[in-house]
């Protein structure tokens, strides 16, 4: 699809990531024939690595895995597919951030729009600190029916980011805005 096609989407490495996340958790059978069409085609046949994939096929597959499983399962779910998604996309980025900022949470947040270019089109990121040790984050899609379980997906990952930066640390229930469009999370660590 060419670009003026798209609104939001992932690359084609961020999809992958998320598809071994399902078989990890031997999710995919389950889900595979809940989703809508154009989704069922990308699972099973997808695109290479650079290449975008509209926001509303993970979109379809948190909000499956939310009505399969359970919104807390779509964080398990984030936090799995972000794993792969260092090994493919975000590494150079990360270790980037981590060498000049330092490997802090408040680094890693700060820099969330940065970690967001490289995977995805139609997302911003913005961060705030709230004191020494917490901080809220805001992201926006430009797209028109985000379903809440999307941003589940997203709390995963973040998540993850106090592994990263070997710390522990919270992550608020997102607050979903805009009708879905945008979220905003609390952010609190050790």
């Amino acid at each position: 699809m060419g670009a003026a096609e798209l609104s939001a989407a992932i690359k084609g490495g961020v999809w992958r990531s998320q598809i071994a996340a399902l078989e990890q958790l031997r999710w995919k059978e389950r889900v595979r024939p809940a989703l809508p069409e154009g989704a069922r085609a990308l699972l099973d046949d997808p695109p290479s690595i650079l290449e975008w994939v509209p926001i509303e096929h993970p979109i379809a597959v948190c909000a499956t895995i939310e009505r399969l499983y359970g919104a807390d399962e779509v964080v398990r779910f984030g936090t799995t597919a972000t794993v792969g998604i260092l090994e493919t996309s975000l590494k150079p980025v990360l270790q980037g951030i981590f060498a000049v900022f330092g490997a802090k949470p408040s680094s890693l947040f700060g820099r969330a729009d940065l970690v967001v270019k490289a995977i995805t089109r139609g997302v911003s990121a913005s961060y705030k600190t709230l004191g020494d040790r917490a901080g809220e984050s805001e992201f926006v899609v430009d797209h028109h029916d985000v379903h809440a379980a999307y941003w589940r997906l997203w709390q995963g990952s973040l998540v993850h980011g106090f592994t990263l930066c070997r710390c522990v640390g919270t992550v608020g229930i997102p607050v979903v805005l805009d009708g879905g469009r945008r979220a905003r999370f609390h952010f609190r660590w050790d």
